[in-house]
């Protein structure tokens, strides 16, 4: 189990304290006098691996806040600067002593010599901490805002090689030995914390979603075996991959030999590359052609929306990979059917190298008569175009027109790719949706949180805001951990919606607040705070699906998974 988003780290303030003593025993050879090679072995390999520990701890801790605003990095830059500038300051101010004592200002002291150990060295040998992480930020900051991941990971490799041919302490086989030792001991510390785990969420959290990722695998297979043979998929992970999490999904797509991905906007796409995910990442919503550096930084490909848009891209002299979409009934983003010349025209600047042209189903989902009618219209229209285009001697490149109902209705379909959306993590839109294609698919995500308090609620007495809930007899409740602001609606609220606790249905009652809700346990005696309740997924032989949830709240599951908020952790089974 891991967890994505959450932002529990205190093994890493434990280890830090070891890391702390550990960087005493450099400087105080504590086991000298009993064994010089015991000593060199905890001093000079063991405890080699506290400063990295800190080093990387600052630019985990930094690097994660930056952003695509470049104002913003360079304020939040400044503010780090300034903060580790002023304790370095007084460090130098405390040593001042020492300095003279060690006879620092006759000893071949020069202004060069100052502003270099002011700059590097420390002005004391060991104070040289505080302008080596200013610096490794400053770097950092700089690679990481204008360089792709791996680019970034490929420069840093050269700068840490040239940084072993200065003082690396004992040279190459001392260098081996740390390396080697601090992987092994990574490892052992991982396998240990995995066991004590035992794959269970923190007893801290208040609510969670735990992913599990062998669904997720079993929906790639059912899914491909259902696609038409050389029609690749195309992963939709916008919105955080419906609320499962956008980079952490796509990363697990990557090892099942998914490169094809889908986004809404360019940050979402940044953010997959930034995070390592390998291939073509199409950015399905407009992005303001000021950005077109970063569609091209990044390795992003762009929808064009219209021929206006295709101008003004082209205009930026940069050449960026796109797919045009057409406009086919719909009536959102694309240029209309109707339109062959200007959908020709788009194809024609040099600077947009057109890698696709696809358009988008409005009511795939629905086998009414006069639904299915439309979709064949606007499959028709998108063919037309295609055949028009191929007449000019134009090449469409690849093609793609079913998202996951426009498969699972329309399957005969022969395209290049497919967008598996709300499919992909194992749910359909709406409760009692009929398909076509008969696919296995397994729910991704179960959503969960804890009882924080039981409490006796005497007859009459009323629960929660406005009074909602009137309790008819001497009732128990329990008191839940989450509310609408994690992505529970308040719709939920005085409509017979129930969750799970021990495997059984408890009502929600009165209404869903921001940060709680309340159920009825009256006739479960054995309820008490720490206990898991479930809102969707399975507990023992009951489910409470996420179309169920949905419809209770009137809406679609797209939108129900897709709001749940930061605070809710994602735990990932693998």
């Amino acid at each position: 189990m891991n967890v994505g988003s959450e932002k529990q780290y205190g093994g890493l303030d434990r280890f830090g304290i070891i890391a702390a003593i550990l960087v005493i025993a450099i400087h105080t050879f504590p086991l000298l006098s009993i064994s010089e090679w015991a000593d060199f072995t905890l001093t000079r390999i063991i405890a080699r691996v506290a400063v990295p520990f800190f080093f990387m701890c600052t630019g985990f801790f930094f690097m994660q806040k930056l952003g695509t605003d470049r104002n913003k990095n360079a304020s939040m830059l400044k503010q780090f600067l300034w903060k580790v500038g002023k304790l370095y300051l007084l460090s130098i101010l405390l040593y001042l002593p020492v300095n003279v004592y060690a006879g620092y200002f006759t000893d071949g002291f020069t202004v060069f010599s100052a502003v270099k150990d002011l700059l590097f060295n420390g002005t004391l040998y060991h104070l040289w901490y505080f302008p080596g992480i200013m610096l490794g930020v400053c770097i950092s900051t700089f690679l990481y805002t204008r360089l792709s991941t791996w680019n970034t990971f490929w420069v840093t490799l050269l700068l840490y090689g040239i940084g072993l041919l200065g003082d690396s302490y004992f040279g190459l086989v001392h260098f081996t030995l740390v390396t080697v030792l601090s992987f092994v001991l990574s490892v052992m510390a991982m396998k240990v914390i995995q066991r004590f785990r035992g794959g269970k969420p923190d007893q801290t959290w208040r609510a969670w979603a735990d992913i599990h990722l062998p669904h997720l695998q079993h929906n790639v297979r059912e899914i491909q075996q259902v696609l038409p043979k050389d029609c690749a998929m195309m992963a939709v992970v916008k919105a955080q991959a419906y609320g499962h999490g956008g980079w952490q999904i796509a990363r697990f797509l990557n090892k099942l030999g998914i490169d094809h991905f889908a986004v809404a906007t360019i940050d979402e796409g940044i953010e997959l590359r930034k995070k390592g995910v390998k291939g073509e990442i199409l950015v399905l919503g407009y992005t303001d052609e000021r950005r077109i550096r970063q569609i091209a930084r990044f390795k992003l490909t762009q929808t064009v929306v219209d021929d206006d848009y295709a101008q003004t891209l082209n205009g930026y002299n940069v050449k960026i990979p796109v797919h045009i979409k057409i406009d086919t009934g719909m009536g959102r983003l694309g240029e209309s059917w109707e339109y062959t010349e200007k959908i020709a025209a788009m194809y024609g600047y040099k600077h947009l190298q057109v890698c696709g042209t696809f358009t988008h189903l409005s009511v795939a989902d629905s086998l009414e008569a006069s639904d299915i009618a439309y979709t064949k219209n606007q499959i028709d229209r998108f063919q037309k175009v295609i055949e028009q285009l191929k007449e000019k001697g134009i090449n469409p490149q690849k093609l793609h027109v079913q998202s996951s109902y426009g498969v699972l209705n329309y399957g005969e379909l022969q395209y290049d790719y497919a967008r598996m959306g709300i499919a992909l993590y194992g749910m359909l839109s709406k409760q009692g949706d009929k398909v076509k294609t008969s696919v296995d698919l397994r729910p991704v995500l179960s959503l969960k949180a804890r009882v924080v308090q039981v409490k006796q609620v005497e007859k009459g007495a009323p629960v929660g805001y406005g009074r909602a809930h009137i309790a008819q007899k001497d009732s128990k409740i329990a008191i839940v951990s989450i509310g609408y602001a994690d992505g529970v609606p308040r719709m939920l609220s005085q409509v017979g919606a129930t969750c799970l606790i021990r495997g059984k249905r408890r009502p929600i009652i009165g209404f869903v607040c921001m940060d709680q809700l309340i159920v009825d346990i009256s006739d479960m005696e054995e309820v008490q705070r720490g206990e898991v309740v479930t809102f969707i997924g399975r507990d023992q032989e009951e489910e409470i699906t996420a179309e169920e949830m949905a419809q209770s709240c009137k809406t679609i599951t797209n939108e129900l998974v897709s709001r749940l908020g930061e605070r809710v952790k994602r735990v990932y089974h693998d």
